[in-house]
């Protein structure tokens, strides 16, 4: 049963955090914040700062694979 647990947890690491680790912890930022927007009152706001983040996180994770 241990195996299986370290297997599975050792596939979705990869399968989350594989390619590059700023980019998945700015999808669950981005995610996080809009769980939090959708329950406040910035309902307007959002169709133009989730795609910022979005393209923010895509920068932050390009320059970092860049060396």
């Amino acid at each position: 049963m241990t195996r299986f647990l370290v297997g599975f947890a050792r596939f979705w690491y990869d399968f989350l955090v594989g390619d590059s680790l700023p980019l998945a912890l700015g999808a669950i930022a981005i995610c996080v914040f809009a769980i939090a927007a959708d329950r406040s009152s910035i309902h307007g706001a959002m169709e133009f700062i989730l795609p910022a983040l979005v393209l923010v996180t895509l920068a932050l994770s390009l320059r970092d694979t860049r060396g």
